[in-house]
């Protein structure tokens, strides 16, 4: 699978927060019941540190300019993406802690 430079270097920079995010789960601070049901892929995600063999896999071609992801990781890759575009598409006041917003 190939992906262009400019939507892997995309995905792999909003990767970057999933940790963030996946703190806010568990102490149970995001006051969003949809971030809930992406809960498991998040934790699984962060706790293997898949967004980072991904990167490290990923063969660059200056040619194409794109990446090829190696097949194991395709699956990953897919997970990471419909997360890392749920947490992007929410409202901002749902990734805010909920002890800043009862203040």
């Amino acid at each position: 699978m190939r992906v262009k430079k400019n939507d892997f270097d995309k995905l792999m920079y909003q990767a970057k927060y999933l940790s963030y995010y996946y703190s806010l789960l568990v102490n149970d601070q995001l006051s969003s019941d949809e971030a809930k049901a992406n809960e498991q892929t998040l934790v699984f995600l962060v706790e293997n540190e898949i967004a980072r063999q991904i990167r490290k896999r990923a063969k660059y071609s200056k040619l194409l300019r794109s990446y090829r992801i190696a097949p194991a990781d395709e699956a990953y890759l897919a997970q990471i993406t419909r997360v890392t575009d749920f947490f992007a598409h929410l409202e901002a006041d749902k990734l805010i802690p909920k002890n800043y917003l009862d203040n």
